[in-house]
């Protein structure tokens, strides 16, 4: 026996005392497409592929062993019914890698024993299978997060963040002159890093005042320290 192909349990074989077989084996691939255009010329884009889709037309025939050509034909009529699901095997290698669901089964020349409908002696099946399942192809893997792009984020996310202390600080720094220009007395909210900022600029300024500003110990006038230039005792 040379079993030439099978699904759910159906088995299409030929052999000395049975043949049952099929034709017109069809087999489609396809997928959904969307207008694009580049420059003048107009080309179409995949969207997403489609199941695979199967179509085979099944003889059954008394005359070629096939015991009950009725029962045969109307079980595929109702697992179409049911969307029964099952891998397609060509000789021992499925068809696709991925079950086939039975969604059409359709009976056509049906012939009977002379006088007796209910006795089968041939018929065509013609079915029609559509994919069930993603498969092998439809799965995508995942992509694994190099330690590399790890670091260059953590690097990229405390650079930003430096630089954004800096920005304040220094927007903080400039807005104390100012603000003791003007006379206003308010104050930089505490534990800011433009706070912080403030108050060493601050307190580097007063530093600065007191120590170029100093009163001549001779003539109780002031001197100028930063520069290193005495003035003249006044007589």
């Amino acid at each position: 026996m040379a079993q030439i192909a099978s699904w759910n349990g159906h088995t299409f074989e030929v052999s000395s005392q049975l043949i049952r077989s099929f034709r017109d084996l069809t087999l489609k691939g396809s997928c959904e497409t969307e207008g694009k255009t580049s420059g003048n010329q107009e080309y179409a884009k995949r969207k997403k592929g489609k199941g695979a889709e199967l179509t085979i037309s099944v003889a059954l025939s008394a005359l070629l062993g096939v015991t009950d050509v009725r029962s045969e034909a109307l079980a595929y009529v109702k697992e179409a019914n049911d969307g029964a699901s099952e891998y397609f095997y060509l000789g021992t290698q499925k068809l696709v890698e991925a079950k086939m669901m039975l969604t059409n089964a359709e009976v056509t020349e049906y012939i009977c024993m002379p006088g007796n409908a209910d006795e089968w002696i041939s018929c065509d099946v013609k079915l029609t299978f559509k994919q069930a399942g993603k498969g092998s192809a439809g799965k995508k893997k995942k992509k694994k997060k190099s330690n590399r792009s790890k670091g260059a984020k953590k690097e990229s996310f405390w650079k930003r963040t430096a630089d954004e202390i800096m920005a304040a600080a220094i927007a903080a720094a400039n807005a104390i002159p100012e603000a003791g220009k003007n006379g206003s007395r308010n104050k930089l909210p505490r534990g800011t890093a433009g706070s912080q900022a403030a108050s060493l600029f601050s307190k580097n300024t007063n530093k600065v005042r007191n120590s170029s500003t100093r009163k001549n110990p001779t003539t109780g006038r002031a001197t100028s320290g930063s520069m290193g230039v005495k003035l003249k005792q006044t007589r």
